[in-house]
């Protein structure tokens, strides 16, 4: 095995694995194939799905009748790498002309705008495009609606989302029958233009304008960037466009960068505030090198004549390409020669021309060979992910970085590989996933035509999705308490013939008071890698986030066994109850032997009730009492250890129903005097037992008809000490006396040796029938035996 990637993420530093490619669906090593239809496949486009997949646009190549042609595919791809829609590919234009150059942008309603270059009058290109819904289906007519088809040609579409629905798309146009110009177009998501027929002019210079990007502005309006020859070298130009399509500039545009030397390729993107940042290769120092500028309404805004260097470092710097970063900025990518060389190097800037990184970039790749940027992806964390082509093993292969605000990389310092496999892989596109990781799809060479493939690199450098996913954390059913079952899908490496999961780990979150004090007592983060399958004893893993530290305590590992989900049953600190919530999070992780690699599921949560009462108690029974006047209620202790006490309700039947308004009393004690009691009165009595969070048991019955006692005035005619009820007890018992006439009356416990254990009377009492309970404790308070 190889190591694939290392880094440290929220919870954990995670690592991944090379292993042999399975015979099974979904992610693989070195990505999975889209299309690997006869002929050539390209002209890539992909965009994030906002459910963690992605949806891919390309070019599949065919031979009809000897003439090699194009047409229009997409696919959706899940999170875990299935293909969501028809396999091979959605079609999107299947005509018998030739269709290439696909764009997809989000259509604002949870579909998809696709805009291709089109040759289906067989005389010229001319500008199409289609919308379809999530499920791939196309909404407009089939094989798409013109969006231009003026005389002669028109291509290089690019286009972005309008707010609010829509799209913008520009293209180079012939129709001047001479140059290359610049015209655009406003679509509906109905497949309505909004704009002028065929597109409104951007810029009809009688020169050539290329290389074209757009970018949206402020009030609904559109940035247009160009290279432009009218010079006699290349310059850049840009225009603005409002939301109906009007130019700031006219149809020549306006100058941001007209330095005597060449300046070309402006790549663009949106800085949030209704402007864009441009970078360029520029030729004025004698090799190429990297400027910008901001363009605000058609104009520049940085430095001398408009531009200013984001990197002029020895050699060649070109191959450029850039990306939004937070709240306006941007971060821009190219190939650099400055150490002999051919490396990866990045800056970060903004608005205001500040550079964030040192001067003239850092590396973001320095490694042996070759390496050129291909596409630059922001994760929605704060970070960026790089994706180049790298010739560090011969072919030109496909590796990746994350890099934090700070320019300091988040995975392996040389990259983590995307596709290494033979031959050569260019042309690439990613897009984030939405968590934290992005899907890359490319051309590639490995069967000899070039076919398109896709990978997903995870948020910590990891091809593939390898970690675990909590699928549900449930109270146990039927218990005390105390557990909660929490349910997990397997790591996508614990599968045949992988076998490279051994084991999962359960973890606990810790409150900020149980954090503090495992800190306190100098309890450590264990590396997890050490957390071997047989592991016992405490283990736990800490994070500062904000200043403030979070703990994790280790619960239990589970035995990988390549089943499709795995469930554990986790004790918990505390129940939910009526007063308090009693909420607990979890996490999973995914071991192997490899020392260096584990994958930490997201944290979920859960609760756990105790949803069994406890039993009615036994032995109820009443005696009527004269001193005081009433009847005594005694029934046996309940022997359950989370009981919190019992519930005696009163009632003048043997259906009433116990509630609220006939509570007697609610004691902890098994034993009451209802002072209220009467003989012709004909009470019954139901007595409950209740737990500690609420749960109450059914009801023991006392009927007046199984009351004992005697009528008050009742004297017996002799002294008399019953027999103690119940015997044998624990804790309490009662005991029965009484005396033929008033007098000192003297009751105490001995035990079989004839020592005195207890003294429960030693007073003058009057004639009649008595009661007394015996606590089962000594004279000092303790247990007796």
């Amino acid at each position: 095995m190889r190591i694939r990637c290392s880094s440290l993420c929220v919870l954990v530093a995670a690592v991944s694995l090379l292993v042999p490619q399975p015979l099974l669906g979904g992610w693989i090593e070195d990505g999975i194939e889209l299309d690997g239809a006869p002929y050539d496949q390209g002209n890539v486009s992909v965009i994030g799905d906002g459910e963690g997949g992605a949806v891919v646009v390309w070019m599949r190549g065919l031979n009809e009748g000897g003439y090699l042609k194009g047409d229009i595919y997409a696919q959706r791809l899940d999170r875990w790498g299935n293909s969501l829609w028809t396999s091979g590919g959605q079609p999107i234009c299947v005509l018998t002309e030739d269709q290439t150059q696909p764009k997809i942008v989000a259509d604002g309603e949870g579909g998809y705008i696709i805009c291709w270059t089109d040759l289906r009058p067989t005389t010229h290109t001319d500008i199409y495009a289609q919308r379809i819904d999530a499920d791939g289906t196309p909404l407009w007519t089939t094989n798409g609606v013109a969006v231009c088809t003026a005389a002669y040609g028109q291509g290089n579409p690019v286009m972005i989302p309008f707010e609010g629905g829509g799209a913008v798309i520009a293209w180079q146009d012939t129709r001047s029958g001479t140059n290359y110009d610049v015209y655009a177009q406003r679509v509906s998501n109905a497949g309505s233009m909004l704009w002028t027929a065929d597109g409104v002019a951007v810029c009809t210079d009688p020169s050539f304008q290329e290389q074209i990007r757009i970018a949206p502005g402020s009030d609904g309006g559109t940035n247009v960037v160009w290279q432009d020859s009218r010079n006699g070298q290349y310059d850049i130009y840009a225009n603005y466009l409002s939301a109906s399509g009007s130019p700031n500039w006219g149809t020549s545009g306006n100058c941001i960068c007209c330095d005597p030397a060449s300046q070309s390729s402006p790549e663009m993107v949106s800085e949030g505030l209704g402007g864009a940042i441009v970078a360029w290769v520029d030729m004025r120092n004698g090799n190429a090198d990297i400027y910008g500028t901001r363009v605000y309404y058609g104009s520049g805004y940085w430095g001398a004549g408009e531009a200013s260097s984001i990197c002029s470092a020895a050699g060649n710097q070109n191959y450029h390409s850039i990306e939004r970063y937070g709240v306006y900025g941007a971060v821009v990518a190219w190939r650099d020669e400055r150490g002999g060389n051919v490396d990866l190097y990045a800056q970060r800037i903004d608005v205001s021309n500040n550079r964030y990184w040192a001067t003239d970039g850092i590396a973001i790749c320095s490694y042996v060979g070759t390496q050129a940027i291909e596409d630059i992806a922001e994760d929605g964390a704060g970070n960026l992910v790089f994706v180049w082509f790298d010739t560090r093993d011969i072919y030109n292969d496909l590796y990746a970085q994350k890099v934090d605000g700070d320019g300091a990389a988040l995975w392996d310092p040389r990259g983590v590989p995307v596709a290494t496999e033979r031959y050569n892989k260019c042309y690439s596109k990613a897009a984030a996933d939405g968590d934290g990781g992005v899907i890359v799809a490319w051309q590639d060479y490995r069967s000899g035509d070039s076919d398109l493939y896709a990978q997903r690199i995870d948020a910590v450098g990891c091809w593939g999705y390898p970690s675990p996913e909590i699928t549900s954390i449930a109270d146990v059913p039927g218990d005390q308490g105390g557990a909660l079952s929490v349910e997990w899908t397997r790591g996508e490496l614990d599968v045949f013939p992988y076998e490279v999961i051994t084991h999962y780990s359960v973890w606990r979150s810790l409150s900020d008071p149980e954090t503090a004090a495992a800190l306190s007592r100098g309890e450590k983060s264990v590396d997890p890698v050490d957390l071997a399958p047989d592991f016992e004893g405490r283990a736990y893993r800490f994070v500062t986030l904000d200043g403030a530290t979070y703990g994790w305590e280790w619960i239990g590992n589970v035995p990988a066994h390549r089943l499709e989900t795995y469930a554990f049953t986790a004790p918990t600190l505390f129940d939910s109850t009526g007063t308090g919530d009693g909420w607990h999070h979890f996490f999973v992780s995914s071991h192997c032997d490899d020392p260096f690699a584990y994958w930490d599921s997201p944290p979920d949560s859960g609760y756990s009730v105790d949803n069994l009462s406890p039993e009615p108690p036994a032995g109820l029974a009443g005696e009527q009492q004269h001193g005081p006047e009433g009847l005594l209620l005694t029934w046996a202790p309940n022997i359950e250890e989370d009981l919190f006490g019992y519930r005696v309700y009163r009632g003048l039947s043997s259906d009433f129903i116990p509630g609220e308004g006939n509570l007697l009393a609610a004691l902890p004690d098994t034993l009451l005097l209802d002072d209220e009691w009467r003989w012709d009165e004909g009470y019954f009595y139901k007595v409950s037992a209740v737990d500690v969070h609420g749960n109450e048991s059914g009801c023991a019955l006392l009927s007046p008809s199984q009351l004992t006692g005697d009528e008050p005035g009742d004297v017996p005619s002799a002294v008399f000490l019953a027999q103690n009820w119940p015997n044998p007890f624990n804790p309490g018992t009662t005991i029965a006396f009484g005396l033929k006439e008033r007098g000192h009356t003297s009751l105490r416990i001995y035990d079989a040796a004839g020592r005195l254990v207890a003294r429960l009377v030693e007073e003058t009492m009057p004639a009649g029938r008595h009661t007394m309970v015996w606590d089962g404790r000594d004279r000092n308070e303790a247990p007796a035996a």
